[in-house]
């Protein structure tokens, strides 16, 4: 059996973070990835000229963050439930993950301050919205985008850019509509409205660990990162601790079972 050879990037927030060179050949050598080294991650530099990282060692930090993350949430879910047996974990594993590391592929030059270029008129019926429902081509998630988009939701523009670059720049990977769903889900934020069994919970709870109003991976890494690189010391973030005491619990309402992340 061939076992997985990595390779190290060197972060100065997590040390060195290992990705397996079949990844790294996939997509992080790939031209719409390393173009990410030229898109900043913020615009403080005017008030804190050490802030120049770029969304390419963010991405980097997503992906990593999401690996402890998942491998939280599985050792818990199999501590605690039955359903754990029939769950497809290495699937739902490799879908998360891609969509940790892809997330920001779609940012424009200038990162958010152009992003609203790519709207025609943000409206239900814009030109984006249409492309990233024929995108990704599956029933489901059209009608909880649709969901979404009624109630004036809408995921970010470059979010919604990230999902189509992806799926239309690596074909190779994205075979099929289930993992094209999830994948588009995980990074727009778009959750399954009515889940259709304890899959459909469990994927909810990992979309909302990558988009999430309140908190996810994405904002922990960006949140110690640009701490760390403006010099700003007032804050804190003990990722290992929170990210290792993730739980997913089951609430019972009269019969009408509810899962959600705690």
């Amino acid at each position: 059996m061939q076992q997985n050879t990595y390779k190290l990037f060197k972060d100065p927030i997590y040390g060195y973070v290992q990705i397996p060179e079949k990844i790294v050949r996939q997509f992080i050598d790939s031209a719409c990835f390393q173009r990410l080294r030229r898109i900043g991650q913020t615009s403080y530099t005017p008030l804190y000229p050490a802030a120049l990282h770029n969304r390419f060692i963010h991405s980097i930090g997503v992906y990593h963050l999401g690996k402890i993350a998942f491998e939280s949430l599985k050792k818990d879910v199999c501590k605690r439930y039955q359903d754990c047996k029939d769950l497809k974990w290495n699937y739902l594993e490799d879908v998360f993950e891609t969509a940790c590391l892809l997330h920001d592929v779609g940012h424009a030059p200038f990162s958010h301050s152009g992003e609203e270029y790519y709207l025609t008129n943000g409206k239900s019926d814009d030109p984006l919205y249409e492309l990233l429902k024929s995108t990704v081509s599956d029933e489901s998630f059209t009608q909880d985008m649709e969901c979404y988009l009624e109630n004036t939701k809408s995921a970010a523009p470059h979010e919604i850019m990230s999902v189509i670059v992806s799926i239309v720049s690596f074909k190779e990977y994205f075979k099929d509509s289930e993992s094209k769903s999830l994948f588009a889900r995980c990074i727009t934020g778009y959750i399954h409205q009515k889940p259709n069994g304890f899959e459909e919970y469990l994927e909810n709870i990992l979309i909302k660990l990558l988009n999430s109003p309140i908190i996810d991976v994405d904002k922990l890494d960006y949140l110690i990162r640009d701490a760390y690189v403006t010099g700003y010391d007032n804050i804190h973030l003990d990722y290992t601790r929170l990210l290792n005491s993730i739980m997913m619990q089951k609430i019972d309402r009269g019969g009408d079972d509810r899962i959600r992340l705690i």
